[in-house]
């Protein structure tokens, strides 16, 4: 008669087995834990800039729908600072979208509203 008993030897292999088959599961679900916390990485908030604008005539500068109209052509939220002159007002602008400064200043100046548009080096935004 043969014996169909597990050796020793074979138990201490199948738990050999058996303990590398969970460490590798581990491993797995530790790599793809990272890579889920590094694809979803929070995204920050587009800055505020401060411009310094100049338009061609006089126009209700801080009027709401005057600003409302500004952020629909300029695609980029508009909060008016406060006159330097006449026609000259400083804003915060913040684009909508994740852009370029000298990009969204150059659609800014192609406004007809617009006589020049300049970044204000002077102030940051505080936020």
């Amino acid at each position: 008669m043969t014996n169909h008993l597990p050796t020793r030897r074979q138990k201490i292999q199948a738990g050999v087995r058996s303990m590398q088959f969970a460490f590798s599961a581990c491993l797995a679900s530790i790599v793809l834990a990272a890579c889920v916390q590094n694809t979803y990485a929070p995204v920050a908030p587009v800055q505020a800039v401060r411009v310094i604008v100049t338009f061609n005539q006089s126009v209700s500068f801080d009027n709401s729908a005057f600003l409302l109209e500004l952020q629909s052509q300029a695609h980029a939220r508009f909060s008016h600072i406060g006159p330097v002159s006449g026609l000259t007002h400083v804003y915060s602008v913040q684009p909508l979208q994740d852009e370029p400064v000298a990009q969204l200043l150059q659609r800014l100046r192609s406004l007809p509203v617009m006589r020049s548009v300049e970044l204000d080096q002077k102030m940051k935004i505080q936020q």
